[in-house]
């Protein structure tokens, strides 16, 4: 019986969000130039944004900048929203999220219990 342990967790702030609080957001997939993100805000295309990636499990946090180059609305009322990472991942980094992604993926630890 496969386990996910957790969710790719990820935070986007905008430059015109005063409190620096941001919008709390699901990794949905990853690479070294782009994130994919489920949100539950809209943002706007070419909009540039910081953004914040976490594996709480492999304790990797990241903070770099991305343009939103897609945007799409999904049926339960959220955004599936694409952007381009202006300080790209390394693949150390992509490696470590994409096990949140897909733990039964061959080369990633099995949870222990």
């Amino acid at each position: 019986m496969a386990r996910n342990l957790t969710t790719g967790a990820a935070t986007v702030i905008r430059d015109t969000d005063m409190m620096q609080t941001g919008i709390q957001a699901r990794l949905l997939d990853v690479s070294t130039r782009g994130v994919r993100l489920s949100m539950a805000a809209p943002l706007d295309l070419n909009e540039q944004v910081r953004l914040v990636v976490r594996n709480e499990i492999q304790r990797l946090e990241k903070t770099t900048r991305g343009t939103v180059r897609r945007l799409a609305k999904t049926d339960d009322g959220g955004y599936v929203v694409d952007f381009e990472l202006m300080l790209r991942l390394t693949p150390l980094e992509v490696l470590l999220l994409r096990k949140l992604l897909n733990p039964n993926d061959p080369g990633t630890i099995p949870p222990t219990r």
